[in-house]
Formats: structure tokens, sequence, C-alpha cells
């Protein structure tokens, strides 16, 4: 039983790439195609324990990430596609996100009919050197294409960079933005990220390259913020910008806000019931599993303590530009934020603001927001 009647988010990781990004860490395997239709099969299923278990959802967003979606041949995503649509239930208002890559997309407007109508392309960059050098497979052309044809089919099109990658200028942002942004209707920005065993921090770790430091990264984030300013974006998190409310990631939002979600294939996250849980990041031990009792990790979770939610409403709130709603957190956990935590809030009221409700981080200072959370922890 559901006690948030709230409707779900369904996220779907399809594991498998062409090849490896050498940022990325990421769950991922070489796509090959019958492994691709056994794990189709093997997704249905899950989805199918999920309606066994909990029969009152219904879903206002789709998202199918990875991985790389794209790779899959149009027959094999098709049935994924048309089977979760007809076994589930979902709103009239539906937003179904796919992530796409420029040289896989070949298939964009049979997407569109099968009922995907938000796109999502890992473009990362226009500077061809740079995307050869971090393992992406496509040009700055290609990419430029496939957005084009994208806007074609999808009134919501997003398209995804990355800041902070080596030899990465601010005039490699600058001319990304400025011909990326009159295309699309979202833009994620995401500062690089780099883990130990990926391998370009191995690169890293082994004094082979280096990366930028925090003060070189935050101008590559405030350089395109301002780009996308002028474009008519704004930014909702911080990392997302999108030229209207209409155009935020719905699915995403489902994050910060912590609602509801349920996640489906190898290395999937679930938040349920106060519960998060994760599928393993391993697709051999997914096919295997054939069971219609949902999720195998479920019963095994730890609902998360009154505490650990705060911390969490807290942190992820900080993460949105309108910042955390304080009343609703006052009556959902019985608390009163600005008493309870006025000692914090005093300490961190130099990048902070409260205004109309909401406690939030200062719009120049959204790169403090991890500092920040973790204050509230003490």
């Amino acid at each position: 039983m559901i006690k948030n009647k709230l409707p779900f988010g369904l996220y779907i990781h399809v594991p498998f790439c062409r090849s490896k990004c050498s940022y990325c860490d990421f769950y991922s395997a070489t796509y090959n195609e019958d492994l691709a239709k056994l794990y189709v099969d093997a997704v249905i299923s899950e989805f199918k324990s999920v309606l066994l278990e909990f029969d009152d959802i219904e879903f206002d967003t789709i998202y199918i990430g990875g991985g790389t979606p794209s790779v899959l041949s149009n027959k094999t995503l098709n049935k994924l596609i048309e089977s979760i649509l007809a076994l589930g239930r979902f709103s009239d208002d539906l937003e179904f996100t796919l992530e796409v890559n420029p040289e896989s997309a070949v298939n964009l407007k049979a997407y569109a009919d099968a009922g995907v109508n938000r796109l999502s392309v890992g473009v990362q960059s226009l500077n061809n050197d740079i995307l050869k050098s971090i393992g992406r497979i496509h040009t700055s052309t290609l990419a430029l294409q496939v957005l084009e044809q994208a806007s074609t089919y999808y009134k919501n099109v997003s398209a995804d960079i990355m800041l902070g990658l080596p030899n990465q200028k601010l005039s490699d942002i600058s001319t990304s933005i400025s011909l990326i942004a009159p295309i699309v209707t979202h833009i994620s920005a995401y500062i690089l990220k780099l883990s130990d065993d990926s391998p370009l921090g191995l690169k890293v770790r082994d004094g082979i390259t280096t990366i930028m430091s925090d003060d070189e990264m935050a101008d590559q984030y405030e350089c395109a913020r301002d780009e996308l300013m002028k474009f008519g974006f704004s930014c909702y998190e911080i990392s997302n910008f999108a030229k209207s409310v209409n155009m935020q990631s719905r699915h995403n939002m489902k994050y910060w806000l912590r609602h509801e979600y349920i996640g489906l294939g190898p290395a999937a996250h679930s938040y349920i019931n106060n519960k998060r849980f994760f599928n393993p990041p391993d697709l051999v031990k997914y096919l295997e599993f054939q069971t219609p009792r949902f999720p195998r990790t479920f019963y095994d979770a730890i609902p998360l303590t009154k505490q650990e939610e705060i911390f969490e409403a807290i942190m992820l709130g900080l993460r949105l530009t309108t910042g955390i709603d304080v009343g609703k957190l006052n009556t959902d956990f019985n608390i009163d934020f600005l008493t309870d935590y006025a000692d914090v809030i005093k300490k961190v009221s130099a990048v902070t603001s409260y205004n109309n409700g909401h406690f939030a981080m200062l719009p120049g200072k959204m790169l403090l927001e991890s500092a920040v959370a973790v204050e509230f922890l003490h």
C-alpha cells in the first residue's frame, strides 16, 4: 500500500553503451542485441512485479536513461515502450523523456510516434578535440544536426553539456551555448565530478593529466549561467536551466522534492514509503531475477529516520533556486525550522536568504549548497 497518493515517477535504466566515456562511472555494459532483448524482457517482468506489489500507483513521468538508450534497436526499444505503457496506469499529462546520444539518435521520429515527448541529448561539448579526449564518438556537427532534427518532433528538447573538462576554456562554453541555446528549451550544465575508478580519474590519480581547481570550475559554471541567461534560460536547480517553468524536468523535480519514484533495470534506484533501495549494478544478476516478488531489495531496506528525512529535505531543497518551502517542511516533520535551526541559519546567513516562506541559497552562491547543507547535520 502506498502512503503518498501523488503520482509516481518511473525511471528505466538502459545499461548499454557503444563505448565508455572517460569520465563516466555509471553502470553500463557493451551493447549486444541478443543481450538487449533479454534485458527488455527482464524489465517488463520487473515492472509486472511492481504492479503486483503496488496496484494503486499512477505515474506521471517516465525517464529512460542510461547508459545510452538510443543504442537499442528500434524494434527492441519499441517493445520496451509499448509494454510499459500497456501495463501501467499513466496520467494524461505524462512527461516521457528519452536520453539519446548524437551518434545513435537515428530514430527520432519513431521515438515520438512511440509516445516519447521529451528528448535529452548528450552533447557535452561542441569542441571536437575535447569530445575526442573524453571518449565521445560524435562530432559537434552531428550534435547540432540531431538537436535541429529533434526540435521538429519535440516541443521540449534538452541538451547536456559538461563544465570543467580537461583543456576546456571559457570560450568553449560560450560557443557551445550560443549554438545550442537557440535550438533547445532546456539545458543541463554539469560540473565534472570524477570517481577514482573512472578512466579519467585513474589518469588524474597517476599524474598523467590534471583537472581544474574548484575555483576554475566555479568560473566555468558562472560563465555558463551568464550565457544561458542571455538566451532567456532560468536556473531552477543548480545544474538545470529552462526557458520556461513548463520546460523544467518534471521527472527530475521528483528527486529534489522527495516525491516517490520506481527504478527498473540494473543499478536503478527507487524511493517508496520512506525507503530508498536499488537494484545491484550487475546485468547478469539482473537477468537471473525472474520472480514476481518485488523488489529484491525493498524488504531489506531500512526506513529513513526522521532526522535523515529532514536532512534530505534540506539538502535537496537547497539545490533548487526556490529553496525550501519552510511551511511544508514544518508540517511534514512537525518541527519549527527557523527556531530549531536558528544557530545554523545565522551561521550561513551570508550565502542564504529567507523570503516569502522559502529558505534558499543566494543566486550567486548556489555552488556552496553542499557546504551549507552539511551544517544542518551538526
